[in-house]
């Protein structure tokens, strides 16, 4: 089975959360929305219309699994 390779972003988005949970005891799921919107627009990468509106990810992106911009 191929696998799909990854863009680096999310690949180092992922990473920082996987750290950030293991010294900070975690982020909430909504700190990580945020974050995720925070590092698109750093990225300067589009994102949803609802993301720009409430400043984070949507629900729908942390509980994917795939997280991808």
């Amino acid at each position: 089975m191929l696998r799909r390779r990854r863009p680096a972003e999310v690949s180092h988005l992922e990473d920082y959360l996987k750290k950030a949970a293991n010294i900070y005891f975690g982020l909430t799921p909504k700190k990580a929305r945020h974050l995720a919107y925070d590092y698109g627009k750093a990225l300067n990468k589009t994102v949803p219309e609802s993301w720009a509106a409430n400043f984070m990810a949507g629900p729908d992106w942390f509980l994917k699994g795939t997280h991808a911009f």
